[in-house]
């Protein structure tokens, strides 16, 4: 395709990768499956290892191992689901103006901002004592006088 091709201004930008964010997002893509079979492997043998107390000597490395493919495995996810993130939050980014209408076509657009003009509020003034009160009092709220 030429740059010049209406076909190619058919497609939207939202769907392009650069190869840098693709091979991102399959780097963390991997990382998750791997830690997600070490955090597996881990916790079987683990468990697996405490059945018996005392195995025979040479026989098996341990507990310890177990734990730290466990360990090893979580923290793999935890990096790989960072990666993903991040290859997808850069996607968004490159999408430029179109981040801002999807989102207000899934959560709606904010209602204009108007300035509406400040209420006033109207006090009578008591002609005996002087106290404000309501515009809709019919009597004074300190001495009870009609107003």
């Amino acid at each position: 395709m030429t740059p010049h091709d209406p076909s190619a201004r058919s497609a939207p930008a939202t769907g392009r990768r650069t190869p840098a964010q693709a091979a991102a997002l399959v780097a963390g893509v991997l990382l998750l499956l791997g830690g997600l079979v070490a955090l597996v492997v881990g916790f079987t043998g683990s468990v697996g290892s405490q059945s018996e107390p005392f195995p025979a000597p040479g026989a098996d490395d341990g507990p310890g191992s177990d734990l730290l493919l466990f360990a090893g495995g979580g923290l793999a996810m935890v990096v790989g689901l960072g990666v993903v993130a991040f290859a997808r939050a850069a996607a968004f980014r490159s999408a430029g103006g179109w981040s801002r209408v999807v989102v207000e076509q899934g959560f709606g657009s904010s209602p204009p901002r108007t300035s509406a003009p400040p209420e006033t509020v109207r006090t009578r003034t008591c002609a005996r004592c002087g106290a404000l009160n309501d515009e809709e009092a019919r009597f004074c709220d300190r001495c009870g006088t009609g107003l």
